[in-house]
């Protein structure tokens, strides 16, 4: 844990405060996990469900920020477990000048992106 503070710091350093700093929530309502659960069950019920399915989300959505973005000079990500047990992330991003967003039209650009297409599709959309 150290250590990764240590290069999450040298990394600011370098490139100076994130461009985009994102939270992601797990959700008991996202359909896979609803479709995994047997009848009757809760999302709370099954830990590791919750679990599966929020790390799958996240290594897809990492591996579409620069999609979304543009060229990303670093990224760091770290996950968390609220009271309730729901996994979170918190994603620093930096990206390249020319990719930053210099008005707030383009940033409702990329917010209304990174929501409709990323957070409330499906895995299976992502391939």
């Amino acid at each position: 844990m150290s250590q990764l503070y240590q290069d999450s710091m040298a990394i600011a350093c370098e490139y100076g405060p994130a461009t985009y700093f994102i939270t992601v929530t797990a959700s008991p309502r996202w359909e896979e996990l609803q479709a995994a659960l047997l009848p009757g069950q809760e999302p709370s019920d099954r830990p590791d469900l919750v679990v599966r399915v929020f790390h799958r989300k996240l290594t897809l959505l990492l591996k579409h920020l620069k999609s979304v973005f543009g060229k990303q000079m670093a990224c760091v990500h770290v996950i968390e477990y609220q009271k309730r047990g729901l996994p979170h992330s918190h994603i620093l991003l930096w990206v390249k000048n020319e990719y930053q967003p210099h008005s707030a039209e383009q940033m409702d650009k990329v917010c209304s992106f990174f929501n409709s297409k990323l957070l409330n599709s499906t895995h299976t959309d992502w391939k």
